[in-house]
């Protein structure tokens, strides 16, 4: 759903009937590559250019079928075809934003002529235009865990230690930092577009954004009230570390915010309020809950575990969820977990964890490392086990290739993914507190596999399951339920 907000006429100019086109290019720019300017969530492309005037610069997720039509001056944030525009002028070197992280982008630049300042002149070379594919940086902790012995007793206090203290980022600032350099996209007609992260609402403005301005503002996911332990003001609260931490801020609609409330995070059944895919209600408890748009679960409950294991301790306060105030003693945990593994770290989410984690130094350990999660008793911060078996690249890159279903099984337990190779795999399945429930050792060939697990002897309840081979390396979490 869109929300205008600000009219704007239109920047194009159609080839006029009596317009002289300039004469063609003769050549396309060659050698497309990426530039020495390379994050997650933007970096910069440059290429060798020509004699022409100038470029234009398309950008896909997909191939580019594309094909700008002579007379045609395009605007920076336009669609065309099934591409978008990034550029249109004389520089060889383009700042791409919009970036998802690890993802593959498709490029075609035409280079074209112009007569003097007269739009309508525009000539490109459709032939044969420069095509190239670049692969935006991934999510890359590096070595920033280097010091943390993951199987140590000591192990929450340590990266408690490492993620806090950090850079302050400015409450004040939330608009000039993460709204404009990351979540602010182009579009037609020089106007931007945003996304409120709880309904997926979609607004178009011209200028800048202002919070106030456009009905929005910065919604903190770990809600005001259940962590004052000061009994502090609210303006006061934003000063502090933890009133404008980026990394559990969020850009929301006003009425959203306003409705989300302090509310514990749950499914809704019986809705109150909804605002297109945000809903606040009833909860199956019949407790107050706000339900947030689907793609942004987990990216919520990541927000909590990391606020709780970064503030533990401040105001001599344990920030486990049973020792936080307000309605923070509705919250499931549980239902939160379960948030984390139903929406695991996307693209997006791991773009904007490396933005933030340029601005404030510090990063989120439960985006680097989701399976984390399950040595970690979040209801008072006290370690269930050894941490260590639930840290590693190759293990959390095979996660998200992973595909579990029916959720929940009754009978059957579906295990799909592909595989590198042909190798005989280790299936182990664990209950919660770590307890050994079966073992198997399993074929595995090579490309899509289907591996079956029978839950009929499995009584109701959340279990985990690790595949481990000499190539295949991964866990997840699946649900029992008769």
């Amino acid at each position: 759903m869109f929300r205008f907000l600000l009219s704007a006429s239109l920047s194009f100019v159609m080839m006029s009937a009596f317009a002289q086109l300039a004469q063609e290019p003769i050549n396309q720019p060659t050698n497309l590559r990426k530039d020495s300017y390379d994050k997650a969530w933007t970096f910069d492309v440059k290429f060798d250019p020509t004699t022409a005037d100038g470029y234009l610069v398309l950008r896909s997720t997909q191939p580019i079928v594309a094909s700008p039509l002579d007379g045609v001056a395009y605007t920076k944030g336009e669609g065309l075809g099934n591409a978008k525009v990034f550029s249109l002028g004389a520089s060889s070197v383009v700042r791409v934003k919009e970036a998802a992280a690890g993802t593959d982008y498709y490029f075609a630049v035409y280079a074209y002529n112009i007569t003097s300042t007269t739009v309508s002149t525009i000539n490109y070379l459709q032939a044969n235009p420069l095509t190239a594919t670049v692969r935006s940086a991934d999510n890359n902790y590096g070595n920033y865990y280097g010091a943390i012995d993951f199987s140590s007793s000591n192990v929450i206090v340590d990266l408690k230690n490492l993620i806090n203290p950090h850079t302050k980022v400015e409450y004040a600032d939330f608009t000039s930092t993460i709204v404009r350099e990351f979540h602010e996209r182009d579009t037609s007609n020089n106007r931007k577009v945003i996304n409120c992260q709880y309904s997926n609402e979609y607004v178009l403005y011209s200028g800048n954004f202002g919070l106030g301005t456009y009905g929005y503002s910065r919604e903190h996911r770990m809600a005001f009230s259940w962590i004052n332990f000061s009994g502090i003001q609210r303006a006061d609260f934003e000063l502090t570390p933890e009133g404008c931490d980026i990394h559990a801020l969020e850009l929301v609609n006003n009425d959203v915010n306003f409705e989300r409330s302090n509310f514990p995070f749950n499914d809704v059944v019986t809705s109150v309020y909804t605002y297109i895919a945000f809903k606040q209600g009833k909860d199956s408890r019949n407790k107050d809950a706000a339900d947030v748009w689907g793609p942004r679960k987990g990216d919520v409950a990541r927000a909590l575990f990391y606020m709780m294991v970064c503030y533990n301790g401040k105001y001599g306060r344990n920030w486990g969820l049973s020792s936080l105030l307000s309605d923070a003693d509705y919250q499931d945990l549980q239902k939160l977990i379960d948030m984390h593994y139903a929406d695991l770290p996307d693209a997006f989410e791991k773009a904007r964890h490396e933005y933030v984690y340029s601005k404030q130094g510090n990063r989120n350990p439960f985006i680097d490392f989701p399976n984390l999660v399950d040595c970690i008793d979040f209801s008072d911060l006290t370690l269930k086990g050894n941490c260590s078996q639930y840290v590693g690249v190759t293990q959390i890159q095979q996660q998200t290739k992973f595909m579990l279903y029916p959720q929940p099984a009754s009978d059957l337990l579906n295990i799909s993914f592909d595989a590198p190779v042909a190798e005989m795999a280790e299936l182990t399945i664990f209950d919660l507190s770590g307890k050994l429930v079966t073992t198997a050792m399993v074929n595995i060939e090579a490309g899509a596999q289907n591996v079956q697990l029978s839950t009929v002897d499995l009584v109701p309840g959340y279990y985990l399951f690790s595949l481990q081979g000499n190539e295949i390396s991964a866990r997840g979490r699946f649900t029992v339920a008769k």
